[in-house]
């Protein structure tokens, strides 16, 4: 049962219907209010005009007059003239600008800030315009260019030609422009020869734009309004000897054989690269290798590996494990863990340091460093270290142990310089003469150093770090009892890796010899086929390591080879941390730029 009565509930629909009414209405006027406040802030150029004057000493007055509207309150407007020019030779320069006076209509000089952008590519007039509210205002701004004029050099029935190719508004204007005026005066005794005019967006090719020539001046006026960021080029052409400074074709093509001259760099780098080569790099004459059934004497598996590339890496250092675990100083016990019932499983391996720190004897620098950073890793006390706890860690002591090999190396009169040094010498100047030409090229890309085509720099940067990083691996030097040495390595490396052929299969003698040589085998990365030469006669587990399943030569070499690929992986893991005649477009030309209010 209602409360209320039907005239009280007619009365109260009536006023839910009023206030609905009203609410709406207060909307509308919010919107129409915010739509109010949002135009009254706006700025717009009624009339652009630009009046160029060419003179005969090849410098061009321009003087621009805008008239801005203002709707809202504004302090002034700013005007942006890009400096880069094109000359006709496709060389990049920046404009020579001579900035004049800035006025209003009357001829009062306004205050003006001149700000340097774009790595000095735009030159900023920052204008305030007094009493810019709700108002028409006209400034009129001043400058000279003095390397404006293109000079062409052709072929035709035209002759030799000059031009004015001229950005009059420029295409970065942040607001609409009604109309564009613009006048070219050449001198008294010019006439132009050829003329064009480009409207739009960048690099639009479109003349919306009515051109009148009368004797030595030409105008040019847009038919329609610019939208932001279109403008207005022009390009106006007439017979060459008329405006002084026209280089001689001879000069432009000294000018145009400078551009390149950086090409050169390469040369003089390689040059300069093969010299301290030939004189600090250059390993003796190798002489040809007969193939070896044993290993250079007194040399650890490490140290021959480093010896045969020049380079101590981690399948060095992982060949150093197995040796010392052949020679009695660590037990491996491989782990393995069955997950998801079975269906699954991993591997781990367990080293464990045999002997105690004061039985290391008759070790290598290089050994004895390998044995404590195991030792520092395993934790607490124990003497044994799963593989899965070298993650992380090791990487730490790998340092110590490459630079241990390389002094041994030197020590043992196979290297003058230790090649890693060697190396990092050359990497240094790599980086020095790379950083210096990079300079180069990026001063030539963004501060207008037009002598050196940019293009011919950064090819020249290029290739002149491609020629030094080669010789920067070339640089280690082998003495003569190293090169010796090393063909001496790289003989017994042929018979590892042959071995299974039955002209070398007469050399295996004995099961002992399989596990005295695998250390060699894996540091020359042919430890499974060193493993298949005997597979008929090494049938036993050998007493350093503890294997799961059926033994065999074969197997058990893959096993190997398996376990030194996740031990390199684990030992060297660290820690992530976390133109005029109608070849231009409007855009194109000398100068430019835009503008926006402030």
């Amino acid at each position: 049962m209602s409360f209320l009565t039907r005239p009280a509930a007619r009365i109260l629909a009536q006023v839910l219907q009023c206030q609905r009414v009203a609410y709406a209405a207060a909307l509308l006027l919010c919107g129409v209010s915010s739509s109010a406040t949002a135009q009254a802030h706006d700025i717009r150029i009624r009339d652009y005009g630009a009046l160029l004057t060419v003179h005969s000493d090849g410098t061009v007055d321009v003087v621009e007059q805008l008239t801005i509207h203002f709707t809202g309150e504004w302090h002034g407007l700013n005007r942006d003239l890009l400096l880069r020019h094109n000359t006709a030779q496709g060389r990049q320069v920046k404009l020579d600008v001579e900035d004049g006076p800035i006025t209003d209509a009357a001829g009062n000089p306004l205050v003006v800030e001149h700000q340097s952008q774009d790595a000095g590519w735009t030159s900023r007039y920052h204008i305030y315009i007094p009493g810019a509210v709700d108002t028409d205002r006209t400034i009129v701004i001043r400058y000279r260019l003095k390397n404006a004029i293109r000079f062409f050099f052709k072929s035709s029935e035209a002759g030799e030609l000059d031009e004015l190719y001229w950005n009059v508004t420029g295409n970065a204007w942040t607001m609409f422009i009604d109309t564009v005026h613009a006048r070219v005066v050449l001198p008294d005794d010019v006439r132009p020869t050829q003329v064009a005019v480009y409207t739009g967006p960048q690099d639009s090719r479109a003349s919306d734009a009515s051109i009148i020539r009368d004797g030595n001046e030409v105008e040019f006026d847009s038919r329609h309004p610019l939208y932001p960021y279109n403008g207005m080029t022009l390009g106006v052409g007439w017979p060459a000897g008329h405006i002084a400074g026209r280089p001689s074709k001879a000069h432009e093509q000294l000018m145009e054989i400078l551009r390149w001259i950086p090409l050169l760099i390469p040369l003089l780098v390689f040059w300069f690269a093969y010299r301290r080569w030939d004189k600090y790099g250059r390993d003796p004459v190798e002489g040809s290798y007969v193939v070896r059934y044993e290993p250079v004497p007194g040399a650890t598996p490490a140290e021959l590996g480093a010896l045969v590339d020049n380079n101590a890496d981690i399948r060095d250092i992982t060949a150093t494990l197995v040796d010392l675990a052949v020679r009695g100083y660590i037990h491996i016990n491989e782990l393995t863990e069955e997950h998801l019932f079975g269906l699954t499983r991993s591997t781990d391996y367990c080293f464990e340091i045999l002997k105690k720190r004061s039985e290391w004897t008759n070790l290598k620098s290089h050994e004895l460093s390998y044995l404590d950073a195991l030792r520092q890793c395993a934790p607490g006390d124990q003497y044994q270290v799963n593989m899965s706890e070298l993650r992380n860690r090791f990487y730490k002591f790998l340092p110590e142990i490459t630079n241990a090999v390389y002094d041994e190396l030197v020590q043992s009169g196979y290297y003058v310089q230790r090649p890693d040094r060697a190396r990092a010498k050359a990497w240094g100047i790599t980086v020095l003469l790379t950083f210096v030409l990079g300079g180069l090229t990026i001063l030539s890309l963004s501060r207008g150093f037009s002598l050196f085509a940019p293009a011919s720099l950064v090819f020249a940067t290029a290739i002149s770090f491609l020629i030094l990083v080669v010789f920067a691996q070339l640089m280690p030097a082998r003495t003569t009892e190293g090169a010796r040495a090393r063909e001496a390595g790289l003989g017994f490396k042929e018979f590892l890796s042959r071995v299974e052929e039955d002209r070398y299969k007469r050399m295996i003698t004995s099961p002992e010899l399989f596990e005295k040589y695998l250390p060699y085998a894996m540091a020359f990365e042919v430890e499974e086929n060193w493993a298949n030469a005997f597979k008929d006669i090494y049938h036993q587990a050998p007493n350093w390591y503890t294997g799961t399943g059926r033994f065999d030569a074969v197997s058990f070499g893959h096993s190997i080879s398996m376990m030194s690929n996740a031990a390199a992986s684990s030992m060297s893991s660290s820690p992530s941390s976390s133109g005029s005649g109608g070849g231009g477009s409007s855009g194109g030309g000398s100068g430019g730029g835009g503008g926006s209010g402030f």
